[in-house]
Formats: C-alpha cells, sequence, structure tokens
C-alpha cells in the first residue's frame, strides 16, 4: 500500500520477507518505537522505510560484534 505521502507500508509478513528477517524482529522493533505500525481490522501494516532503517542498524550491529 503507498500512502498520500508516498511512503510504502507493508503487512509485516511481507516486510519481513523483503528484508530477509522473521516477522518477530519487525514486531519487536515496532514495540521498541522503531518501526511505525498501523492498524487497519485485523491486519498490521509497517512503514517501509522505518523497515529498512531498522534492519540496516541491526545489521550493521550485528556485523560489528
Amino acid at each position: 500500500m503507498i500512502d498520500p505521502d508516498g511512503a510504502e507500508w507493508l503487512t509485516v509478513t511481507a516486510a519481513a520477507r523483503a528484508v530477509r528477517v522473521r516477522p518477530s524482529a519487525i514486531w519487536n522493533w515496532c514495540s521498541r518505537g522503531k518501526v511505525r505500525r498501523q492498524r487497519l481490522g485485523r491486519i498490521a501494516w509497517v512503514h517501509m522505510g522505518d523497515v529498512r532503517a531498522a534492519e540496516h542498524a541491526w545489521r550493521k550491529r550485528m556485523t560489528s560484534v
């Protein structure tokens, strides 16, 4: 889904597949306030810009250890 500002929003499962992480990682980032989430009915949509930024920071942290 693309919002009026041009930002891409995907379901948690689709976003996890797109950045090759588990959906639980996306949920953790949401609960920590790193990824914006919007519920429409029973489906949670996440902001892909936030997901990519959180994923990049996570991978950078994991490779520096």
